[in-house]
């Protein structure tokens, strides 16, 4: 499993997806107790933008890191990974 600090708390958080490769690579990863999820793009993994969950369970951004065009590859994909299979603790 890979894992990294979260950039909030530094508490080690899992890669929950993958996709892409190279330069177009985007990475996510969850942290439960954050309730965030942070998106690495590109082959140096650069921190674009986290994402939260609305009342829905959808996808809305929360914070924007990187730049317009680093967020616009996160954002382009961030629905392929399904909130309600991400729980507390994992």
């Amino acid at each position: 499993m890979v894992s990294w600090a979260c950039p909030n708390d530094g508490m080690q958080i899992p890669r929950v997806a993958q996709f892409g490769a190279d330069a177009t690579l985007v990475q996510f990863f969850w942290c439960w107790s954050c309730e965030e999820l942070f998106a690495y793009v590109g082959d140096k993994a650069v921190l674009a933008a986290s994402f939260a969950k609305d009342k829905s369970q959808q996808w809305r951004v929360w914070k924007v890191i990187g730049s317009e065009h680093e967020r616009n590859m996160a954002v382009s994909v961030v629905t392929q990974v399904d909130p309600r299979q991400l729980q507390h603790g994992n």
